[in-house]
């Protein structure tokens, strides 16, 4: 069975956001893109927008994300992800989990929706 272009880019986003590498974002973000939940109330547009979301997430620490459900077809891919931060010597971390949807054209996203489902302050011995 082969991947979904949706499928592939979502995966390339979620790698984007585990090691805060955005360099070759704009093979798989099309400059149409929009981050419908953006940052602040604000979307974002283009690879750009990405970057700045991916930045933004590296700011104190580098967070492990676990995708635990992935289901999509040829446009689009919706992702429940598991995210935990773990700011160095910065008291207890933080679990979260969310919902990622992405709709794709000719093999970019131009399009994401984004909803945080849960989160959790864990004790730092619990890391």
């Amino acid at each position: 069975m082969t991947q979904s272009d949706a499928t592939r880019v979502i995966r390339r986003m979620v790698a984007a956001f585990a090691t805060g590498d955005t360099h070759d974002s704009h093979e798989y973000v099309s400059p149409s893109y929009i981050d419908h939940q953006g940052r602040g109330g604000l979307p974002l547009h283009g690879p750009d927008g990405l970057q700045q979301v991916v930045r933004a997430a590296h700011r104190s620490t580098t967070p492990q994300l676990l995708v635990e459900d992935l289901i999509a077809n040829e446009t689009r891919a919706v992702a429940r992800i598991r995210w935990r931060f773990a700011p160095p010597g910065q008291g207890d971390a933080v679990e979260r989990e969310t919902i990622e949807i992405i709709r794709v054209e000719g093999g970019q996203a131009v399009e994401h929706w984004g909803a945080q489902a849960w989160s959790r302050t864990l004790p730092r011995a619990a890391v």
